[in-house]
């Protein structure tokens, strides 16, 4: 299936809930939910989340594609950014120097800000043979704190970016009446959300 066939698709089953109220949308405004609809299943594949739809092995065919092993990547004051083509970081390898001795450690994500105080929770703090590091401000960020040890170095293990739905994408994913589905309710959620900000404030006073 083409691009091009998708919008068609997509179309169809936009007119099936309201002819009048989607007669307007565009094949690009169609691409361009259609590839924000693509990153979504792709996140859901990789939890295991839609094992419903394919066999496991197809769906790990098509996870496998996406895959990327980075080079080594230099850290400046214990960060980097994120490349742009991260759609989601699988795993972290860190080069950490620690009391003059530099080794490959494995990373871990930390959702909990690591307190710089006397007594930080141990269950958020960062340790030479397991740095903890956080997503922020998109950055790779490993708050350590100062004199305890440094982060040289990374290598990472990442979801790509899937490519952009273009006209003329050739569309054969072993999910791709999901992928229709997904795009549908986007487009749903984004008209409904202009609609509400489009409505007038009532007053009750």
């Amino acid at each position: 299936m083409t691009g091009t066939e998708f919008v068609g698709n997509v179309k169809v089953k936009l007119n099936r809930l309201d002819s009048n109220a989607y007669a307007d949308i565009l094949q690009e405004e169609i691409l361009f939910f259609g590839t924000d609809a693509l990153k979504k299943l792709t996140l859901k594949i990789n939890n295991g989340r839609l094992n419903y739809i394919a066999s496991p092995e197809t769906l790990l065919v098509y996870l496998a594609g996406l895959i990327k092993v980075s080079n080594e990547i230099e850290l400046t004051d214990n960060k980097v950014a994120i490349p742009e083509d991260v759609l989601l970081i699988k795993d972290i390898v860190v080069e950490v120097t620690a009391d003059g001795e530099t080794a490959w450690v494995p990373g871990r994500l930390i959702t909990t800000r690591i307190s710089e105080s006397l007594h930080p929770d141990p269950f958020t703090r960062s340790y030479p043979d397991k740095p903890g590091y956080e997503m922020l401000g998109g950055n790779i960020n490993f708050p350590i704190v100062e004199g305890d040890f440094v982060c040289n170095k990374i290598r990472i293990e990442y979801l790509i970016m899937p490519d952009e739905l273009q006209t003329t994408s050739t569309i054969n994913f072993p999910f791709t009446d999901e992928l229709e589905d997904e795009t549908v309710t986007l487009i749903l959620e984004n008209l409904e959300s202009r609609r509400l900000q489009s409505q007038p404030t009532v007053s009750k006073s």
